[in-house]
């Protein structure tokens, strides 16, 4: 028999059913605010789509560093050593510094400005280079390569804004200058060990930086050591080249620019558009523009503001000196001194001299490596690999270069041996050192001249 206070009540039914459709709407309405959130982070997450398009420029280029080296299963090319049975074996020990001669000055002239302006358009037996006068302008257009030339066709036209104070303080350029005030007190008071007209020029160029007039005083110092470098006092040239290089730590190597800098203006960044297309525009890699404007790849925005250089960077290696010089050419073909960095080269001056492109492609990051003599193989990330972490190939381009194959730029892991003869013939850089010439260098592009 059942109770009556068991019989459910027509009241108690209503009062069921309506708590169960207060609980369904209570779920929608949260469900519903949650989609809205969802939605709103969405639109609203800064660099969203610029975010992705940055992830797919820099996936692109690990693809590339990767399909690179899953095609050089065993590491770049191992470095085909020239014949020496009739070169004169060289030590360190009885290597003494030779500055660069104008001759050889005109000769690095002559095979730049072929290999840059003319490397595709070479016909089989004309490989003698007429070097031009001294005080001629280099001819070097940065040109070279049709295929990554292609790749710029459709990237939309850059928009370039004159640089205010309040974008881009080039009136507070000194304060971005380590140590400006010891560099300007230094160069206002440096006398001159070079006499005649060389010296002449070169307190010409030190009083303008002293004055701070760093673009003039730079192109002064950068002439001079380009074209007379071998006229001046070893002293003098070493201090030309800290006293540049002090001045380009901010006029390259920081977000800072001046109005009238030849090799840097202010660039706007369009819709869909990558660094890696930006610095192709501008032959510079874009782990150079992610540097100088302290940026990542995977994070710019569109009407950002960036900094960035007129590449390409060009190198000169004095094997006789163990030191590489970074030039960046001025449209009227002069070139700009950047920075120095000190290397080792081949063993029994086994480094061929001449002009080299460095080899589309042939960049390599962390890369795997056979040694050619004892057949070793050294894997990725083995922290024995003697070439380091980068390795840049060197593709000959005039009469004593053309078709040797297997030499490069590269790190150490014996850092004693820079200053030395001792590669099996390609360049060897310091670790830090290597990773910055990684980034300024453009294969295709940028060239590297070897001299005695």
């Amino acid at each position: 028999m059942v109770l009556q206070s068991q019989i459910a009540r027509p009241q108690t039914f209503r009062k069921i059913a309506t708590r169960s459709r207060r609980r369904r709407s209570r779920k929608g309405l949260v469900m519903m605010i949650a989609l809205m959130v969802v939605l709103i982070v969405c639109i609203a997450w800064p660099g969203g789509a610029d975010s992705t398009q940055g992830s797919a420029d820099a996936n692109d280029n690990n693809n590339q560093n990767a399909g690179l080296t899953a095609n050089t299963l065993d590491g770049p090319p191992a470095p085909v050593l020239p014949n020496t049975n009739n070169t004169h074996e060289r030590t360190h020990a009885n290597a003494t510094p030779n500055p660069t001669t104008d001759a050889n000055r005109s000769t690095i002239q002559a095979g730049l400005g072929s290999v840059i302006g003319n490397t595709h358009r070479r016909t089989p037996g004309n490989n003698t280079i007429q070097a031009p006068p001294l005080e001629q302008p280099l001819n070097i257009r940065a040109t070279t390569d049709d295929s990554s030339n292609a790749q710029n066709t459709k990237a939309p036209a850059p928009v370039l804004i004159d640089p205010t104070p309040d974008q881009r303080p080039s009136v507070a350029l000194n304060k971005g200058i380590e140590g400006i005030k010891e560099i300007l007190a230094s160069v206002r008071a440096y006398s001159s060990v070079t006499p005649g007209e060389v010296g002449a020029m070169l307190k010409q160029g030190m009083d303008l930086i002293g004055d701070g007039q760093y673009i003039e005083g730079r192109r002064v110092l950068s002439k001079l050591l380009w074209l007379r470098g071998s006229a001046l006092d070893h002293r003098d040239a070493d201090t030309v080249r800290r006293t540049l290089e002090s001045v380009n730590k901010s006029l390259v190597f920081s977000d800072r620019t001046l109005h009238d800098d030849p090799h840097a203006e202010i660039y706007v960044v369009q819709d869909r558009e990558y660094l890696s297309t930006i610095g192709r525009r501008y032959h510079i890699t874009y782990q150079l523009i992610e540097q100088i404007n302290n940026v990542k790849a995977t994070r710019i925005r569109v009407g950002q503001k960036l900094k960035v250089i007129r590449g390409p960077f060009h190198a000169v290696v004095t094997k006789s000196a163990y030191r590489m010089d970074l030039y960046l050419q001025e449209k009227d073909g002069s070139m700009t001194y950047v920075r120095s960095f000190p290397v080792g080269v081949g063993k029994d001056d086994s480094t061929p001299i001449g002009t080299w492109v460095c080899k589309p492609g042939g960049k390599l990051e962390n890369p795997s490596w056979t040694h050619p003599h004892t057949n070793r193989h050294y894997k990725r990330d083995d922290p024995n690999n003697p070439i380091g972490e980068h390795w840049i190939a060197l593709r000959g381009t005039d009469a004593n270069t053309k078709g040797l194959t297997g030499y490069g730029i590269h790190g150490t892991v014996e850092p004693e041996s820079i200053g030395k003869q001792a590669s099996l013939g390609c360049i060897r850089m310091l670790k830090n050192d290597v990773a910055l010439v990684y980034k300024l260098l453009v294969d295709g592009k940028s060239t590297v001249h070897i001299q005695p």
